[in-house]
Formats: structure tokens, C-alpha cells, sequence
């Protein structure tokens, strides 16, 4: 899941947020990457995510997402950073979370 995450981040930007809610501009040219056809299951596979909606013809992802699992300001910065370390980091804090559960 890290390198698909890793793979569509290229094609995305933050275009609002707020706490539980994120919809992130996905950049034409991900039609052209086999990664577009993921960008709902990526997104599903992340921490805390209750429903994600894709639209490719708006260029639009809304991602509903549980505050109480995930800070908002670090679900951001999964989504943002270009730094694949901190995503790995990120992910194994929380994937080591629901493994306790």
C-alpha cells in the first residue's frame, strides 16, 4: 500500500480540510497512470477513513476520515509529505494501533 500511496501523492494537492473531511484536486494526467484506477482503494486503506469519494471527470477526492484515530494535522501530512520515510512512519504507528485492537 506504501508504494501505491507514494505513487498517487504525485497527483494530488490539499484543496480543503477540515477536521474529519479532506478533499484533495487530483491532476489530469493521473488517467494516464494505472494508479488512477487504485486512488479509492489506497484512500479506503488509509487510518481512520470511514468513506472515500473519487470523481476522476471532476478531478476530486473527498475523504471522510475519523479525528479520534487520526490527528488531522498528521493525516495531512501523510497525504502532503514528500518524504517517504515519515509516511512509513506514520502508517506503521498506526497500523501498529489497530494491530492492538
Amino acid at each position: 500500500m506504501l508504494e501505491d500511496l507514494i505513487a498517487a501523492k504525485k497527483y494530488v494537492t490539499v484543496a480543503h480540510h477540515v477536521e474529519g473531511r479532506i478533499r484533495l484536486k487530483v491532476d489530469p494526467s493521473v488517467v494516464k497512470d494505472p494508479v488512477s484506477k487504485k486512488l479509492e482503494q489506497i484512500s479506503s486503506s488509509l487510518p481512520g477513513v470511514l468513506d472515500t469519494r473519487v470523481n476522476i471527470m471532476a478531478r476530486s477526492v473527498v475523504i471522510r476520515y475519523d479525528p479520534n484515530i487520526i490527528d488531522p494535522k498528521t493525516f495531512e501530512n501523510l497525504i502532503t509529505t514528500k518524504d517517504t520515510e515519515i509516511c512509513r512512519e506514520i502508517l506503521k504507528r498506526y497500523e501498529d494501533t489497530y494491530m492492538q485492537s
